[in-house]
């Protein structure tokens, strides 16, 4: 689940890093 947020964002170009 985290990686798949963590690849949209990156894939988004978003400036996120770890959601709290």
């Amino acid at each position: 689940y985290y990686t798949v947020l963590f690849g949209v964002s990156r894939a988004l170009g978003l400036p996120l890093e770890r959601p709290k």
